[in-house]
């Protein structure tokens, strides 16, 4: 088990592997892929041989243990060279005799368009309506008033549509945003491309309702997106 990020070029090749590794089906989870070697190339916050563990979920919070800068779990805390000594670390770098809460730490650096949400708002993704050839990744969490539901009514929703390649066909590998109406941590319902019409409204079924966005860092790639974002307003109903 390897682990990497997905790239265009794996993408595309994966398919040359299935036919020279004699299987039919890429048998890697969690948007894991098949390698050159036959062997599962696991995201980050995935391990196992075919990525079936989960080690770290979206909002960058690790299971069981620590997360150093590398993004790797670690059974440690850290300081400013990624290790602390006999005691954790506050949010200046300074080593205290007291703990951090280490998640809140790494989301505010590694995630920092991760938000908690309480009131009526208008959101976007960032650098709405201009196109975000960086990429991002990140969780919103949006809670009504008890005894309220929270309305998601879109604005405006334009990210890369649901790829083809054959072991990916259908899927948003590429840009997506997994609505969860019921608030849990559990996989929602994936939406990519114009799929959500300007005007469609999303309710949660309590008092809570997440979402997780992501967008191909198509910079990195030397690739071009003319891709908007989304706009949406948020109310109590």
């Amino acid at each position: 088990m390897r682990s990497s990020a997905h790239t265009v070029h794996d993408l595309v090749h994966t398919e040359k592997w299935l036919d020279a590794c004699s299987v039919s089906n890429d048998p890697c989870q969690h948007h894991g892929y098949l390698g050159a070697d036959c062997s599962c190339v696991c995201p980050a916050g995935t391990s196992g041989d075919q990525c079936q563990h989960k080690n770290m979920d979206y909002t960058g919070e690790c299971q069981h243990k620590n997360m150093d800068y590398t993004g790797e779990c670690q059974h440690k805390n850290m300081d400013y060279t990624g290790e602390c000594q006999h005691k954790d670390m506050d949010y200046t770098g300074e080593c205290q005799h007291k703990d951090m809460d280490h998640t809140e730490a790494l989301i505010a650096k590694y995630l920092p368009y991760n938000a908690e949400i309480t009131t009526e708002t208008t959101i976007s993704s960032p650098g709405y309506p201009m196109s975000m050839p960086e990429g991002t990744m990140y969780t919103i969490r949006i809670t009504a008033p008890a005894g309220k539901k929270v309305s998601l009514k879109f604005n405006d929703f334009d990210i890369a549509a649901r790829c083809t390649h054959a072991h990916v066909v259908g899927l948003c590998c590429l840009d997506g945003l997994e609505m969860r109406l019921d608030g849990k941590p559990t996989s929602g319902t994936w939406y990519c491309g114009k799929e959500i019409t300007a005007g469609r409204e999303f309710v949660s079924e309590d008092n809570v309702l997440v979402f997780f966005y992501h967008t191909l860092n198509y910079k990195k790639f030397y690739l071009t997106t003319s891709n908007k974002g989304y706009e949406a307003q948020v109310t109590f109903v």
